[in-house]
Formats: C-alpha cells, sequence, structure tokens
C-alpha cells in the first residue's frame, strides 16, 4: 500500500510540474505576444503622430508662411527679431512648429529618421537664415531658451 501511495504521489507531481511548466510556457508567450502587439501600437502611434506633422507642413497656410520667412533678406530677418519676433506672426508659427517637432523628438516620441526623411532640408534651411538673429535675440533680450529646443534636438545628434 506505501508503494503505491508513493507512486501515486510521485504521478501526482509529475503531472502537477507538467502542468506548471506548461502554464509559464504559455505565460512566456503570452508576454511576448504583449510585448510585440505594444510595440506595434507604439510604431503605430508613432506613424500618426508623424503623419499630423507632415500634414500640418502641407496645409496652404503653412506653405505660405514658409515661403514668407524664407524668402526674407538677411536684414529682414534681423528686422523680424528686433525688437521682438512675437509681432512677426509667420515667423513664430514657423518656429514652433519645428521647436514642436523638436519636443517631440527630445521626448523620444518620434523617431529622427522619420523627421530627416521627411524634411531634410526644412530645418537646415530654416536654421541657416535664423540662427544668427535668434542667437543675437538670446542674449540682447535675455531669452537664452528661444529656439533651445530646435538646435539641441536637429544639429546635437
Amino acid at each position: 500500500m506505501t508503494g503505491v501511495s508513493v507512486t501515486v504521489a510521485a504521478i501526482y507531481y509529475m503531472f502537477t510540474l507538467r502542468i506548471n511548466m506548461r502554464t509559464q510556457e504559455l505565460a512566456l508567450k503570452s508576454q511576448e505576444l504583449t510585448l510585440k502587439t505594444q510595440e506595434q501600437n507604439l510604431e503605430t502611434r508613432q506613424a500618426q503622430l508623424f503623419m499630423g506633422i507632415y500634414q500640418a507642413q502641407s496645409t496652404p497656410e503653412f506653405i505660405k508662411q514658409w515661403d514668407e520667412v524664407m524668402s526674407r533678406s538677411p536684414e529682414d530677418v534681423n528686422k523680424s527679431y528686433f525688437p521682438s519676433p512675437w509681432k512677426d506672426a509667420s515667423l513664430i508659427s514657423v518656429m514652433k512648429y519645428f521647436e514642436g517637432i523638436a519636443v517631440l523628438l527630445k521626448k523620444e516620441l518620434i523617431d529622427v529618421n522619420l523627421v530627416y526623411e521627411l524634411m531634410p532640408t526644412m530645418v537646415m534651411s530654416f536654421w541657416l537664415k535664423n540662427e544668427s538673429a535668434l542667437k543675437r535675440y538670446r542674449v540682447e533680450m535675455n531669452f537664452p531658451q528661444a529656439g533651445r529646443n530646435l538646435e539641441a534636438s536637429f544639429f546635437t545628434v
């Protein structure tokens, strides 16, 4: 009788171990599936956010503002910043657009490669046209954070 009890207990223990192992395997597969789903969801959200950025730069209003800002002479660029760039709606709109993208990059909410693929020359040409006036504005107006996200996200990568 003792032998039968030990054998039954051993068989029960083996079944319990197999069930536990199978449960752990299923839990691991479930975690892997959850992680994969989360990655796909993140990629989808990044793509949606990115498409919003793309659509914003494609609006007639943005294109008009972009053209206005980028067609300025160096003297006109300086006039845009001094005494205050806040009076220049086109400049502020374009700068805030790029600053917003820069914050998303800084927080790693969008992939920098997506931005560089969409607008490789827009950011650079905007920065080159406005860099000296913006840096002068930072000093003369005691506003050191002006354009910092833009500069940091795009030019120190």
